[in-house]
């Protein structure tokens, strides 16, 4: 399973956060991937990969509904002051 971490490792090299820029992420960046690898390296009791593949996925979930949640905030309060 080493072979995994090495080969993303030598991935993330190849290409800058300049080139990526409005373009799709790479394969081994997307979701799905990162989430089978991360149930491949629990199953393997490798506590420390596991964390490192999925902690950046749960940060920006936790970002994303944090900005959802202001969103919803700010609209409801929008429709209350224009009610009345």
């Amino acid at each position: 399973m080493l072979g995994c971490a090495l080969v993303l490792d030598q991935l993330e090299g190849t290409g800058t956060s300049m080139d990526m820029q409005g373009k799709e992420q790479p394969w081994w960046r997307q979701g799905k991937v990162l989430m089978k690898l991360a149930q491949l390296y629990l199953s393997q009791n490798r506590l420390t990969y596991f964390v490192d593949t999925i902690l950046p996925a749960i940060q920006e979930s936790l970002y994303v509904e944090s900005l959802n949640q202001k969103v919803r905030l700010t609209l409801h309060s929008f429709a209350k002051n224009s009610g009345s």
